[in-house]
C-alpha cells in the first residue's frame, strides 16, 4: 500500500509513515518483503519528517532482508542531504530498539555502512554517537553489539572531522586496559571527537 499512499498524499510523508509503520516493524522481524523497500520514495516525498518517518527509517535500517537494508541506507542519505534527518533523536530511537532486541546491531551496521559509503560520514557518526550515549552508560549492551557499532562510529568520526557531542560512557570504556576491538574502537572515537573539537 505504500506506493498508493504516496500517490494520494505526496506532500504528507509523516502521515503515510504513520499509517504504514506496522509494515516497517514487521520487516525487522520477518524474512518476507516489507515496506522498507519503499523508504527512498518516502524520504524523497514532501512534508514534515517527524517521529513516524524516523521510526520507519530506524526499523528499515534493521530490516531482515539485505535489499531492504540497502534501501534504508539510501533513504538515510536522502534525508541527510535534505536536512530532514534528526540524527540525535534517531540515535536514541535506534538505541532503544537495539536494547529491546527489536533491531539487530549487525543489520543496523550494514545499513549505516551503505550510508557512510555514500558520503554521509558525519550523519552516521552523529547517529551512532547519540545511540552509544544511551547504550554505554547502562552496561546492558552485549559486547558483540558494541563490536559492530563502535568501529563504524570511529571510522565515520575520523573521516568527517566535524564536531560531535560528547558520548556518555565513552571515556570510561576507552580508559579500560587491553587492546580488544571494543576498547580500541572506543579510543579511536574518543580521539576523533577530541581532535574535531580542537
Amino acid at each position: 500500500m505504500m506506493p498508493l499512499w504516496l500517490m494520494v498524499l505526496p506532500q504528507h510523508r509523516e502521515i503515510v509513515a504513520a499509517r504504514t509503520l506496522t509494515a516497517y516493524v514487521e520487516g525487522a522481524e520477518a524474512p518476507r518483503r516489507s515496506a522498507a523497500v519503499h523508504l527512498p520514495a518516502l524520504a524523497e516525498a514532501e512534508g514534515a519528517a517527524g517521529t513516524a518517518v524516523r521510526l520507519a527509517l530506524a526499523y528499515g535500517l534493521g530490516a531482515n532482508r539485505p535489499g531492504e537494508r540497502v534501501a534504508a541506507g539510501d533513504a538515510f542519505l536522502a534525508l541527510a542531504a535534505r536536512g530532514d534527518l534528526t540524527e540525535e533523536q534517531l540515535g536514541r530511537d535506534v538505541a532503544a530498539l537495539v536494547t529491546g532486541r527489536s533491531l539487530k546491531a549487525t543489520r543496523l551496521t550494514e545499513s549505516l555502512t551503505v550510508a557512510a559509503q555514500g558520503g554521509a560520514h558525519h550523519a552516521v557518526a552523529a547517529v551512532l554517537a547519540a545511540a552509544l550515549s544511551v547504550l554505554l552508560p547502562t552496561g546492558a549492551t552485549a559486547p558483540a553489539n558494541l563490536a559492530k557499532l563502535l568501529p563504524l562510529a570511529a571510522e565515520c568520526a575520523e573521516r568527517s572531522r566535524m564536531p560531535l557531542p560528547p558520548v556518555d560512557g565513552l571515556a570510561e570504556l576507552a580508559a579500560r586496559p587491553g587492546s580488544g576491538l571494543v576498547v580500541k574502537s572506543a579510543r579511536r572515537l574518543r580521539d576523533a571527537i577530541t581532535h574535531a573539537a580542537a
